[in-house]
């Protein structure tokens, strides 16, 4: 999984502006109506130095506050989108099909923030033993986000 955001995700340390649940964008307002699917653009992450739209489907929301969630690149990887402390978005919004704008950005993950995450997510102490090194994770940082259907089953 090196690259990816983590799926268990940050931790949540926002005050942004909490998310209104009936809402269907938050953040900045855009126009797009479509978007670059993830994965694809993942692919060529590299290269996209410039704000895009992806589309994509949630795949699981910070539980505490809402300020971040994981996207579906593909049947086993997640992009990690976070938005700067901005806003928030529902915390029920897993398996909605969203757009996001903004920008990919890379970020190192500190060994003491990779333990702390591996303890959240419940991981054995032996496997947060073999945690020894930052590591670097390419992300994605939305400015605004569009949800544009209803979760499916």
């Amino acid at each position: 999984m090196a690259g990816i955001g983590l799926f268990f995700g940050y931790g949540c340390q926002n005050h942004g502006v909490p998310a209104n649940p009936n809402a269907t964008s938050f953040g900045t307002a855009f126009t797009d109506s479509i978007g670059i699917p993830a994965g694809e653009a993942f692919k060529n992450a590299d290269s996209l130095r410039q704000t895009l739209v992806l589309s994509g489907k949630v795949a699981n929301v910070c539980q505490a506050e809402g300020c971040w969630f994981n996207l579906n690149l593909d049947s086993n990887r997640l992009l990690f989108v976070d938005f700067d402390h901005k806003f928030t978005v529902p915390k029920n919004l897993g398996g909605k099909e969203v757009l996001v704008q903004g920008s990919f950005y890379r970020d190192t993950i500190s060994v003491e923030k990779q333990k702390h995450l591996a303890e959240d997510a419940g991981k054995p102490k032996s496997e947060i033993d073999l945690i020894t090194a930052p590591k670097i994770e390419l992300n994605f940082r939305a400015q605004g986000v569009k949800v544009i259907s209803a979760a499916k089953p």
